[in-house]
């Protein structure tokens, strides 16, 4: 009963594979990291620009909506990296990074949502064991969908100067004691919100569990 199963029908399809429109831009990464996995392509980031079709009810064509994928082996935080260079490069900021554990597409503990003032914008994770081994693939992989149209409304056009600082810049090194249902991007915002103006930039760079650490 997923929405994403309400698909628009080709009249004159090439073949059964082809014979509906895509609600769903991610198997389509998901077959082409398949065909590079089973070549022994043993490192792989992909990405594509591409629409999703989703049925408007009432209309006669759907609501064709652009997202970006992002498709690799490797780890999570390579992929985090890549969106975060991306966003910050579009001068995307102040945006809550949340986990999911809902989505079939994904394993229920490492997926999270990326959202701005409460709107949605996209989704990166790991994707679960089970799509991949319906995929063939016997390794980890990462993946991440991007709404293009709202990360344009969002992004910000306007340049400044900034004038160098009159003194060379200082690095803190912060441990913290929280649950481990705190998500990291909770504990950032909290440092920003703290740090203020003098703040340049926030990274959690390591995750210590073990002697001297209360359970959970």
């Amino acid at each position: 009963d997923d929405p994403k199963r309400q698909s628009v029908v080709i009249r004159n399809p090439l073949g059964e594979d082809t014979s509906i429109m895509r609600t769903n831009a991610i198997p389509s990464m998901m077959d082409i990291l398949s065909k590079n996995y089973n070549n022994r392509n043993g490192a792989v980031s992909l990405y594509e620009i591409g629409n999703e079709y989703i049925p408007v009810e009432g209309e006669l064509l759907p609501d064709e909506v652009p997202n970006l994928v992002l498709g690799m082996y490797g780890d999570f935080f390579t992929l985090k990296g890549v969106v975060e260079n991306l966003l910050d490069t579009l001068a995307i900021r102040e945006y809550d990074v949340d986990a999911k554990s809902d989505d079939p597409t994904f394993h229920p503990g490492r997926c999270a949502v990326l959202s701005k003032d409460g709107e949605e914008f996209g989704i990166i994770g790991e994707v679960h064991p089970l799509v991949c081994a319906n995929y063939g693939i016997n390794t980890r992989v990462y993946v991440g969908k991007l709404k293009l149209r709202k990360l344009f409304a969002m992004m910000d056009t306007q340049r400044s100067y900034v004038p160098m600082p009159k003194f060379p810049a200082s690095t803190r090194d912060i441990a913290v004691l929280v649950d481990d249902a705190v998500p990291a991007a909770s504990m950032q915002a909290a440092v920003e919100k703290a740090a203020g103006k003098l703040l340049e930039s926030v990274k959690l760079f390591d995750v210590y569990k073990g002697k001297g650490i209360p359970e959970g």
